[in-house]
């Protein structure tokens, strides 16, 4: 009966992760230019343009691997190239990663652990909020969950058939984002805590064989443009230590806010408590750490580790390969406590716990808010797809291909959400640097922006111009279309 009652909870626990993640998903996502230039690359890939390479990092000259875009190019086309396919493919891969870890618990003494595991996944704010749009840097969630399922099955039982799957997770997660260096470290303390020394050459050789596999594409695209990212590299790190914001850097708050948004809704008093209460924890029950407990610990190390070496920017992903592990130590220590008081029952325990993580981070979810996260109050890609087919529709009865666009809002000045529309619909503008030859030129503004007083590069080339018409797009942002000024002689 009990297995029944598990199984009928995390079905609900599923219908309810999936349900905060693609409510509104079109109205709530994300699409900026990170979007449009990943979409765009899966795209010109499903145009038969192959590449080895994505999208630059956000700190370096480095680029990310373009596996993720071969990934998501057959959700793209079911879908018709519609840029919600980048946030139905995260959502897909978070309810994976949630399967992944009810699977690691179910066939075991363990199902309570898995139960709160996957209840606080479902119900983390950051983690819907990440789901609704493609970026890299959020998709290392699910194969980091895979890497922690496979580690933790070959630390039990050594095979070398693991060591290659574990390897190649390594190299495929590092082409997908940088973030992944951790799990790297990771997977290098593994054989001195928990494999036996007999086998720790076998363990390292198997591994970097899985790794060569995984990382092929990028160690090609190597090969082929000169070490280009080994050079990159190098430039990124002889700069790291010159002085910027980033020496204002403080890691332990850094921390404390992630590990505030990933549960407590950006609470940073609630984070110091569960910090300081799982610290304890974990001295208190160091006697009875089960092999996934270490595990997890060891991930969360390998994790700071990499953000004491590397992080100098208040970002929340870079700590992604610890989220998981950090539920399920959390969920473990409940269900020791939970065992000390043997009165407490589990299932009205796990629906305690969901009610109250699912009430307390309601408004971070942001159900019903007006514009995507991160993008300015009001706009939207509904609202950045009507401005191209407005743009699509004045084009074609022009009937004049010289034109470019620009967007003054969310920092966009190059419109590259609305440039994505207009590529797959085989309209494209001029490229980012022919704003002085377009005849036309199509400004996205949002409310209150007065346009001369607009000091951009991408206006500036355009020249002198008249306002020929405008367009009300919604809540007060507006498309202006400018024609160049005729020079009297």
């Amino acid at each position: 009966m009990n297995k029944y009652k598990t199984l009928i909870l995390f079905i609900a626990i599923i219908l309810i992760a999936a349900s905060l993640r693609l409510y509104r998903i079109n109205q709530l996502g994300t699409f900026l230019a990170d979007q449009a230039i990943e979409l765009e690359g899966t795209y010109q890939i499903l145009q038969g343009k192959f590449t080895l390479i994505g999208i630059k990092t956000s700190v370096s000259e480095i680029r990310n691997g373009a596996v993720m875009y071969y990934l998501m190019a057959p959700i793209l086309y079911l879908l018709k190239f519609d840029p919600v396919a980048g946030g139905v493919f995260q959502t897909v891969l978070q309810l994976g990663a949630i399967l992944l870890i009810y699977l690691l618990f179910k066939y075991s003494d363990n199902q309570n652990i898995g139960l709160f595991s996957v209840v606080f996944m479902a119900l983390s704010p950051l983690l819907v909020r990440y789901s609704r749009q493609t970026m890299l840097a959020y998709f290392p969630l699910f194969f980091s969950t895979f890497t922690f399922f496979v580690s933790l099955k070959l630390v039990q039982h050594f095979q070398k058939t693991l060591c290659l799957i574990f390897g190649f997770l390594l190299g495929f997660t590092l082409q997908i984002h940088y973030s992944a260096l951790a799990l790297i470290i990771y997977a290098f303390l593994i054989p001195w805590l928990f494999i036996e020394r007999k086998l720790i050459l076998k363990y390292f050789i198997f591994i970097l064989f899985g790794f060569f596999i995984g990382f092929l594409p990028m160690i090609i695209f190597e090969l082929r443009h000169e070490f280009f990212q080994t050079k990159m590299l190098f430039s990124f790190i002889s700069s790291f230590n010159q002085p910027g914001p980033h020496s204002q850097f403080n890691l332990l708050n850094y921390w404390r806010n992630s590990i505030a948004q990933l549960f407590f809704a950006g609470n940073g008093y609630l984070s110091i408590i569960y910090l300081t209460a799982l610290l304890p924890a974990l001295l208190i029950y160091r006697n009875k750490l089960k092999i996934f407990d270490k595990l997890s610990v060891l991930q969360i190390i390998s994790t700071f580790i990499f953000t004491a070496l590397i992080v100098r920017e208040n970002v929340s992903h870079y700590l992604i390969t610890s989220f998981i592990p950090l539920f399920i130590l959390t969920a473990s220590f409940i269900e020791k406590l939970r065992n000390t008081f043997k009165f407490v029952p589990i299932y009205p325990l796990v629906i305690f716990t969901m009610l109250f993580l699912f009430l307390y981070n309601l408004s971070a979810y942001g159900l019903l808010e007006n514009h995507g996260w991160t993008m300015t109050e009001g706009w939207n890609l509904p609202g950045t797809k009507k401005s191209a087919e407005i743009i699509f529709t004045d084009i074609k009865k022009q009937n004049e291909k010289n034109y470019n666009v620009v967007m003054i809002v969310d920092a966009q000045n190059q419109g590259l959400p609305i440039r994505y529309f207009l590529n797959i619909w085989n309209i494209a503008p001029l490229s980012v640097n022919q704003y002085d030859k377009a005849k036309y030129l199509y400004i996205l503004s949002q409310p209150g922006i007065l346009l001369e007083k607009i000091k951009i590069w991408e206006l500036s080339s355009f020249g002198k111009y008249n306002i020929d018409k405008t367009w009300p797009v919604q809540n007060g942002f507006t498309l202006i279309r400018l024609s160049k000024k005729s020079i009297s002689v």
